[in-house]
């Protein structure tokens, strides 16, 4: 298993490209699939990087994420996804390479 795209690139940006006339914004691609549930976890935990290059459809995004219960935060314009995208690829190894199964997610700890 490894990265269609890598770093020079994202998938959401080459949708991006095919899509001239739409608004495209890359989200929820670093939560596998059980646990798009969040109340499997302790509420606003799972961490939700929401990227995209029109700042309304990103701050939509955002806050249809959040009101599922999600950690959502903008992450910039959807160049960024370059950088979601392998974060997706670490779970997916961690969950199925290594075993740690599919009850895993990713969450922004901020500082106090």
């Amino acid at each position: 298993m490894g990265l269609t795209v890598g770093f020079d690139t994202s998938a959401g940006e080459q949708v991006a490209e095919q899509l001239p006339q739409s608004r495209v914004v890359k989200a929820f691609n670093s939560v596998l699939a059980p646990n798009h549930n969040p109340v499997a976890f302790e509420a606003g935990s799972v961490f939700v990087p929401v990227a995209g290059d029109d700042e309304a459809a990103v701050e939509s995004v955002v806050d249809f994420a959040k009101s599922l219960g999600f950690d959502a935060v903008a992450a910039g314009p959807l160049k960024n996804a370059r950088y979601t995208e392998p974060l997706a690829e670490l779970l997916v190894q961690l969950a199925y390479g290594q075993g740690a199964g599919t009850g895993i997610s990713v969450r922004l700890q901020r500082a106090n």
